[in-house]
């Protein structure tokens, strides 16, 4: 199936999920609809935080931007529903999406998508501070203040060789996305490159696939578009001018994350530098399915998602 019949496919499944909520809404009851299934992991604990949202509100996974903007269009032709308070959450992407601005019931990422907000410095910190057993590092507030600077400075020159490593892929995938090409990467980018499994006492990544095609073929491009995407490669400038970290794909930068976070967590346990005494983090080890609660827990909502939830959402009483 090509991805234009995947979306056709996916669009036709709106429908049904209209009609299940028209069988389940609930009068004078907000309502959300998300584009992917762990988008609520994101946004609904910064909800609960602050405004009115219980069990009695209908909320809605969708297959895909695209779904969502299909569902508050047809929600705005259906007379039965059209006045329902429904907001939406999408990801900005690399095209931002045909919407006029005064869609004020429409959340839209001011990056990539939710993934871009979990690799700040700022988040990175909070999550060691709240996990690490920090108070049994030293006696010394300075010490830590060491400890912290020397793990950020470790963060972000890992992650910066990360983006270099993974140029050239995220390159690729935005050639293709802006330009309608079919391709499927998929969440995890280990076929590219690959994290060593022996505890070391560095942070080692290693580039599996330096060929084009091989790339086009992991992401399963037709052959018969190889040529064109090797053009558009070497004529395309915008994807230079984007910021890696808020426009590259975000789904690609969270599995890096997700290791870094585990290599931190074997050296506080194994008492290596820049730690100075073994001890077992108050977390597990990270995965897929965890990493987002682990990392929501201990962040600050993005401003522009406060200002919408603000303004939509009724403040939930003291």
């Amino acid at each position: 199936m090509n991805v234009y019949s995947a979306r056709l496919a996916r669009k036709n499944n709106v429908t049904q999920y209209l009609q299940n909520y028209l069988s389940k809404r609930k009068e004078g009851k907000q309502a959300l609809v998300f584009e992917g299934q762990q988008c609520s992991s994101f946004y609904i604990p910064f909800i609960l935080r602050k405004y009115d949202f219980s069990d009695e509100n209908y909320q809605l996974s969708l297959d895909g931007r695209e779904n969502v903007l299909e569902f508050r269009r047809l929600k705005l032709r259906n007379k039965q529903i059209q006045d329902d308070n429904i907001l939406f959450f999408i990801d900005r992407d690399y095209v931002s999406p045909s919407i006029s601005e005064d869609c004020k019931d429409v959340y839209v990422t001011d990056r990539y998508a939710i993934e871009n907000y979990f690799i700040d410095e700022t988040t990175i910190n909070n999550f060691i501070r709240a996990n690490f057993c920090l108070g049994d590092f030293s006696d010394s507030s300075e010490d830590t203040k060491n400890l912290m600077e020397e793990i950020e400075e470790l963060y972000t020159s890992t992650f910066n060789e990360y983006l270099e490593l993974t140029k050239k892929l995220q390159k690729i995938i935005y050639v293709c996305r802006v330009n309608n090409i079919n391709c499927i990467p998929t969440d995890k980018f280990n076929f590219f490159i690959k994290f060593r499994d022996d505890k070391d006492d560095t942070f080692p990544m290693t580039i599996l696939l330096n060929s084009n095609n091989d790339i086009f073929q992991k992401l399963k491009i037709p052959s018969s578009d190889f040529d064109r995407i090797s053009g558009l490669l070497n004529q395309v400038n915008e994807f230079d001018n984007l910021n890696p970290r808020n426009d590259w794909r975000g789904k690609y930068h969270v599995f890096f994350l997700m290791k870094f976070l585990n290599y931190l967590i074997y050296l506080r346990r194994e008492g290596k530098m820049p730690f100075k005494i073994k001890r077992n983090p108050t977390c597990e080890m990270i995965s897929q399915n965890n990493l987002i609660p682990c990392l929501v827990s201990v962040m600050q909502p993005p401003k522009s998602l406060e200002l919408f939830l603000n303004t939509n959402m009724k403040a939930r009483e003291p």
